[in-house]
């Protein structure tokens, strides 16, 4: 029986960078990082104590015509307090689709995205 997502990927351009992202601006955990070969390490991040993770790939993991991640990742995050997380990582510079709004379904959401351009649908957790 299947219990629990391990992570999904998204593609990075730079791993360090990503990390300054993920672990110092976002304060979530650095989950993972280890060596794969020469020249490629597999490093994950994940928020607070969550199980699931996010692997930041970079280019070289794919060769040829291998399908990468795109942009639009489909991962959706929760916030506590999403009108405050807004305004604390705008005010940090994070980039956003425009103001935390209502979807037609009823939860308020909002889009952001990473310095790599991959795109997270934050919802409000409450």
């Amino acid at each position: 029986m299947i219990v629990q997502i391990h992570s999904a990927t998204i593609l990075v351009e730079d791993q360090a960078k990503a990390l300054d992202f993920y672990v110092g601006l976002l304060g979530w955990e650095k989950s993972l990082d280890n060596e794969m070969g020469p020249g490629m390490r597999f490093v994950s991040v994940r928020p607070g104590k969550d199980l699931t993770e996010i692997a930041l790939a970079t280019p070289s993991w794919y060769s040829g015509d291998e399908p990468r991640p795109q942009k639009k990742t489909g991962i959706s995050l929760i916030a506590e307090d999403l009108d405050g997380t807004y305004a604390d990582l705008k005010g940090k510079g994070v980039t956003f689709s425009g103001s935390p709004e209502v979807m037609p379904w009823g939860q308020k959401a909002v889009w952001m995205f990473d310095p790599d351009g991959n795109e997270f649908f934050v919802v409000d957790g409450r």
